[in-house]
């Protein structure tokens, strides 16, 4: 199992997110499902089907943190394999 792990800034204080990403052999080969929390909504962790490659997890993030417009934020990310 592999781990995306973030650091925002987030008002002079640094933020850190460590998100899950499971591979699972049930789903399509190229799929990503994210699965969210309940209560704050952000992603808890990332379900990937075989052939999705580490750059396409993080090209997913990048463009998950874009859209919450967190992406200006970012200081550091690292896919952990």
């Amino acid at each position: 199992m592999a781990n995306l792990l973030v650091e925002l800034n987030s008002g002079g204080q640094l933020e850190r997110w460590k998100i899950k990403v499971k591979k699972r052999y049930n789903i399509p080969i190229d799929e990503m499902m994210p699965r969210f929390s309940r209560k704050r909504g952000e992603i808890q962790y990332l379900i990937v089907g075989r052939n999705v490659s580490p750059k396409e997890i993080e090209q997913f993030f990048q463009s998950y943190l874009q859209n919450r417009g967190l992406l200006e934020k970012v200081v550091w990310m690292q896919l952990m394999m």
